[in-house]
């Protein structure tokens, strides 16, 4: 026999405490926007991880880019099932403009768009996508032609024809690369925004191996840890096509992308990339070679910021440039 829901007014009171405690803001009040007072991607894993460790279910963290305060998401959380039935959400739905397809990374969320999101005007729709088996029930790809045909489906329910646009956040690069390459194959144009993305896994980013001996138990144990998380993720890649709900998903479905992304062997392309990478980034090295048509773009801030404002306005410049050159290719095939 399942608990009856508790009051609204308790709910409220429980979202906005964890709230407070996460951003570190006693002044928030139950109506204010949670992102125009500081709320991150961070602050929403790990509210979305209270939600969860308090017996309210797994909770979704994109939900924070509609429900923004927290009251609405208390209202949301006593109405909505915890997952959602696709791997993708679309934003801005009542613009008739051809939506913007957004790339998360494997490990991340679709809340890194967020500001993104909030910068274009709202008849332009965009579409998040995350990865299968993320925030939905669908089965978690294992090698980057799956998880780009799983790409390529959500791409195809929201625009099934026209040229296609897409952003790709960090590895999110290496699945929207391959979704090209399917789509071009239907003879549909499609340029790639790449941000800050690799192709493959930079091993000179390596941290360097440190003895044993060298290390204090604290660090030993956290060595042993991290062996133990390598072994659940060696269980999930080769046996397994869910992985478990709940914050540990992330870093698992982290691994399996990792290893996918290591195996993978890309084809040349003759659709059109532009890469916003950062300062002492090596992204765009990673792609050269594969097709003739590539810009590189020195982005503003970091991996972690360079989609965040002010930062992100760049990317609004990238796509006011590359959407309507797109469209003149279409009409004007050479």
């Amino acid at each position: 026999m399942t608990e009856p829901l508790r009051p609204l007014h308790e709910l409220q009171s429980f979202v906005l405490s964890a709230a407070r405690v996460e951003m570190m803001r006693e002044d928030l009040r139950l109506d204010d926007d949670l992102w125009d007072a500081g709320f991150d991607s961070l602050n929403a894993l790990e509210l979305a991880e209270a939600c969860s460790e308090a017996g309210l279910a797994d909770i979704d963290p994109t939900i924070f880019l509609t429900y923004r305060t927290s009251a609405a998401i208390a209202a949301h959380i006593l109405r909505t099932p915890p997952l959602r039935q696709s791997a993708s959400l679309l934003f801005h739905d009542s613009g008739t403009l051809p939506p913007i397809h957004c790339v998360s990374a494997p490990a991340g969320t679709g809340l890194a768009f967020a500001a993104l999101i909030d910068s274009l005007p709202s008849h332009q729709p965009v579409v998040v996508i995350e990865p299968e088996g993320m925030h939905n029930q669908g089965r978690v790809a294992r090698s980057i032609p799956e998880a780009g045909a799983d790409l390529y489906d959500q791409v195809r329910q929201y625009q099934p024809e026209g040229p296609v646009v897409m952003v790709a956040y960090s590895a999110g690069g290496v699945p929207a690369y391959e979704c090209a390459q399917l789509l071009r194959r239907d003879g549909r144009l499609t340029h790639v925004i790449m941000i800050d993305s690799y192709l493959v896994y930079d091993r000179t980013l390596r941290t360097k191996v440190v003895s044993t001996r060298q290390l204090d138990p604290a660090r030993l144990q956290s060595r042993i840890s991290e062996f133990r998380e390598r072994l659940r993720y060696a269980y999930y890649n080769r046996t397994v096509r869910t992985v478990p709900a709940g914050a540990d998903r992330y870093r698992l479905i982290g691994g399996i992308a990792a290893r996918a992304r290591r195996r993978y062997r890309p084809a040349p392309a003759d659709f059109p990339i532009t890469v916003l990478q950062v300062a002492d980034s090596r992204a765009a090295a990673t792609w050269m070679g594969l097709t003739p048509h590539i810009t590189v773009l020195e982005a503003a801030g970091n991996h972690g910021s360079v989609l965040m404002h002010p930062h992100v306005q760049q990317v609004v410049d990238v796509l006011n440039e590359v959407i309507p050159s797109l469209q003149s290719a279409e009409v004007n095939p050479r």
